[in-house]
């Protein structure tokens, strides 16, 4: 994008009022909710799709957003 690290975070959060980091977590949960009540994958296959490497981080920050594990989350459903 020709913008430095520091001017794109500090414009970003200006902006939106969230940091990159957060909106971009925000939209790998939601991504991850709607695999969790259409699919039946794995919850590693749903962590690799969502851009984690390890099932155990993307659990902890699915936790973390919404207060319930992901599995818990689908078998709500």
């Amino acid at each position: 994008m020709g913008l430095n690290e520091k001017y794109f975070s500090t414009r970003f959060a200006k902006e939106t009022g969230s940091t990159f980091g957060n909106y971009l977590t925000e939209i790998r949960m939601r991504k991850a909710k709607e695999l969790l009540n259409k699919t039946d994958l794995k919850m590693y296959e749903i962590s690799e799709q969502i851009g984690y490497n390890n099932v155990e981080h993307f659990t902890r920050m699915f936790k973390k957003l919404y207060e319930v594990s992901p599995t818990l989350y689908r078998n709500t459903k």
